[in-house]
C-alpha cells in the first residue's frame, strides 16, 4: 500500500511538471500559439481611443491640413517583417520600435497629410533612445478615405 502512495504521488507529480513545461512551451513563440504582447487592447478600448482623438484633436489636425486630415497609415504585413528583419540584422541593440508622427510636404495631392513613420531604438543605460543611425519605415498607405475613422 506504501508502494501504491509512492507511485500515485510520482504520478500527479509528473503529471504536474509535463502540464506547466507542455503550457510554457505552447505559449512560447515559434511553438504554436505565440505570446499575447503587452499592450494588447479590445476593438472597443480602440474605438474609445479613436473617439477621444476625434473629439480632442480633429479641428485642429484638419484646420493645419487645410482639408480633412489623414486618420490612419496602413503597411503591408511583408513590409513591417522585413523591415523587423532588416532592422534586426543591422542594428544589434535593437529592443523595439518608436511611432512618430509627421506631416507629407512632397508636391503631391498628400501634402499636408498626418502621416507615421517608425524608428528602431535601442536600451541606452536603461532609458529607451532612437537608434538616429537607423533606416526609418514611412511610405505607409493613407487610410481610404484618409479621413476614415477606426474602424475602416
Amino acid at each position: 500500500m506504501k508502494t501504491f502512495g509512492i507511485l500515485l504521488l510520482g504520478l500527479v507529480v509528473g503529471v504536474g511538471v509535463t502540464y506547466f513545461v507542455l503550457k510554457s512551451t505552447l505559449s512560447s513563440p515559434g511553438n504554436g500559439t505565440p505570446a499575447v504582447p503587452s499592450g494588447v487592447i479590445t476593438p472597443a478600448q480602440a474605438r474609445v481611443l479613436d473617439e477621444n482623438w476625434t473629439a480632442l484633436r480633429k479641428v485642429a489636425n484638419d484646420s493645419a491640413a487645410g482639408k480633412p486630415d489623414n486618420r490612419s497609415t496602413w503597411y503591408a504585413l511583408e513590409d513591417m517583417e522585413n523591415y523587423i528583419a532588416l532592422t534586426k540584422t543591422e542594428q544589434e541593440r535593437v529592443n523595439g520600435f518608436r511611432l512618430y508622427l509627421g506631416v507629407k510636404t512632397t508636391e503631391t495631392d498628400e501634402t499636408g497629410y498626418t502621416t507615421v513613420f517608425i524608428v528602431p531604438t535601442e536600451d541606452d543605460r536603461g532609458d529607451t533612445k532612437d537608434i538616429s543611425s537607423a533606416k526609418v519605415l514611412d511610405m505607409g498607405s493613407n487610410g481610404m478615405p484618409p479621413q476614415a475613422t477606426y474602424p475602416q
